[in-house]
């Protein structure tokens, strides 16, 4: 086939149908247009994640003990749950756990204090 019978018979089916060409364009620069921003939304949300996470600081673990709460019930539970000395000398050995360098325990706990006649918790 000669190159420019093709090209003469795509223009003339373009004229010819004016209204289905305009839509196939109209429906290819949606499509393009979906893609690319669905794309910039999950690179963004991504960078977001790993701004976060860098900022704790990529090589931090944090370990709390017992299980995630529920209900409102259950919380109390998690705050009174906590790990035992056996715990972190488990994480001391270095057999059990050869690449942690710092282990740093913290306590939460809460009471109620009285001062001048008010009671604070």
């Amino acid at each position: 086939m000669n190159p420019r019978h093709v090209l003469r018979t795509a223009m003339e089916g373009l004229r010819t149908n004016r209204m289905r060409s305009a839509l196939t364009i109209l429906g290819i620069v949606i499509g393009i247009t979906a893609i690319i921003l669905i794309q910039s939304i999950g690179a963004g949300a991504q960078d977001l994640i790993l701004s976060q996470i860098q900022g704790m600081g990529s090589k931090t673990i944090i370990v709390l003990p017992g299980r995630q709460a529920k209900g409102p019930s259950d919380f109390a539970q998690t705050l009174s749950d906590s790990l035992k000395q056996k715990d972190l000398d488990a994480l001391e050995r270095q057999a059990n756990a050869p690449h942690i360098a710092q282990i740093m325990p913290i306590v939460f706990g809460s009471d109620a204090v009285s001062y001048q006649g008010n009671t604070y918790r």
